[in-house]
C-alpha cells in the first residue's frame, strides 16, 4: 500500500482550504480534485470546527478506481475526534482523484490499488503554520500507523490490536480489526 506522507497543494478560496488538493467553502480545487466541483460551505469544512476556528485532518484509506478515481473510501483516522472531519472528507471522495504523485510518496495509485488518502482543514485558508502543524500531526500519525500494519500483515494480530488502541483512533482499531479477521 502507498501511503501519503506530504501534501503542499494549497488555495484558498473564500478563506478555507484543505490541503490533499484544496477545499474551500465554496469550492474544491487542486490536482487531486476532479473538475473543481461546486460545494456547500457544510459539505467542505464542519460546521461546528468552522464555528469554533479549529483546524483539522483525517485519513481516509481508498481505492483507486478508473482514470485514478478515488472509490470505497473508509475512515482511518481523523483529528480532533468530534468535529466531523473524517465524515466531511468521506463525503467529497466522489470528487477526489489520486493523480498527484508528490502527495502519494512519488508513487501514482493505480486502478484496484488501497492507499490513503490524508485531507487536511485550514479554516483560514493556506498558512504555513497551519500546513506544518497538520503536516506534523499525519506524520506522527503514520508513523505510528505503519509499524502496526506490518505486525497485522504478519499475523501478529493480538499485538497489532493492542498497539492500535494506544493510538486512539476508533477507525483504524476497527481496520486493523477486520484485516486481523481474515487473515483467520
Amino acid at each position: 500500500m502507498t501511503v501519503a506522507r506530504t501534501a503542499v497543494l494549497a488555495t484558498a478560496v473564500a478563506g478555507l482550504t484543505v490541503l490533499s488538493g484544496c477545499v474551500a467553502p465554496a469550492m474544491v480545487e487542486g490536482r487531486n480534485w476532479v473538475d473543481g466541483p461546486q460545494a456547500s460551505r457544510a459539505a467542505t469544512y464542519p460546521e461546528r470546527a468552522l464555528r469554533q476556528e479549529v483546524d483539522g485532518w483525517a485519513v481516509l484509506r481508498c481505492v483507486a478506481g478508473p482514470e485514478h478515481r478515488v472509490e470505497n473510501c473508509v475512515l482511518i483516522a481523523e483529528s480532533p475526534q468530534g468535529f466531523g472531519f473524517g465524515e466531511i472528507g468521506l463525503g467529497m471522495q466522489g470528487g477526489m482523484r489520486a493523480v498527484d504523485a508528490s502527495v502519494f510518496h512519488g508513487h501514482v495509485p493505480v486502478e484496484g490499488e488501497w492507499f490513503s488518502f490524508p485531507v487536511r482543514f485550514c479554516h483560514e485558508g493556506p498558512s504555513a503554520p497551519c500546513e506544518a502543524r497538520l503536516n506534523e500531526e499525519l506524520m506522527a500519525f503514520f508513523a505510528e500507523m505503519h509499524p502496526i500494519e506490518r505486525l497485522s500483515q504478519a499475523g501478529r494480530c493480538s499485538e497489532a490490536i493492542d498497539a492500535a488502541e494506544k493510538v486512539g483512533q476508533p477507525s483504524f482499531v476497527r481496520i486493523i480489526e477486520q484485516q486481523c479477521a481474515k487473515q483467520r
